[in-house]
């Protein structure tokens, strides 16, 4: 950058203080808005950890890119792995498979799912949603909410029902609820 000196014209002074103090200007909003992105980016990622269920992104490339504490937990560390790389069962794989690929084309897959988590069979809430950029999927993120036991407590009720209802339609005598 050229120095004002007593042999520059002034106006090539002026332009140059001019041009420094537009560049200090966009410099600070440069410096702003970078702090705003990390002080949302540390908003996000301090949601994110905090719920108690799995979270996770998969980018376009097949490869997770976010996971939350609770997904690493259960399914262990993933970042940078494909789904196909994860130790699972069959039957989990192919829930996975069925439902990234409907988000991948565009869909947002909801509803109840079966998975064996660590040798057991759980129920989730699943959730998943393709990440749109200029109209296309570049990536799903999704949720595992764990409903086991509310599935469990719902079937217990159902069994209590029945056999209550059997006892009612089998009986001889009349019975009175007081």
């Amino acid at each position: 950058m050229q120095k004002c000196s007593e042999k520059a014209p002034d106006t090539t002074c002026r332009e140059l203080k001019k041009e420094n103090l537009q560049l200090k200007k966009k410099l600070a909003d440069l410096k702003r808005t970078q702090k705003d992105l990390v002080e949302k980016e540390m908003l996000l990622r301090t949601i994110i950890e905090s719920l108690p269920f799995d979270v996770f992104a998969i980018d376009e490339n097949g490869r997770y890119s976010l996971q939350n504490n609770t997904c690493e937990k259960n399914w262990g560390p993933l970042i940078g792995k494909r789904p196909a790389d994860v130790q699972i069962d069959e039957h989990t794989r192919t829930v996975w498979f069925r439902n990234n690929r409907k988000a991948f084309d565009g869909e947002t897959v909801e509803g109840e799912v079966l998975m064996r988590l660590q040798g057991e069979e759980r129920f989730y809430y699943n959730v998943i949603s393709p990440m749109r950029y200029d109209g296309r999927a570049c990536g799903i993120v999704g949720v595992n909410i764990d409903i086991t036991d509310r599935k469990r407590a719902e079937e217990a009720l159902q069994e209590s029902e029945e056999k209550c209802r059997s006892i009612t339609e089998q009986s001889p005598s009349m019975i009175f609820i007081t």
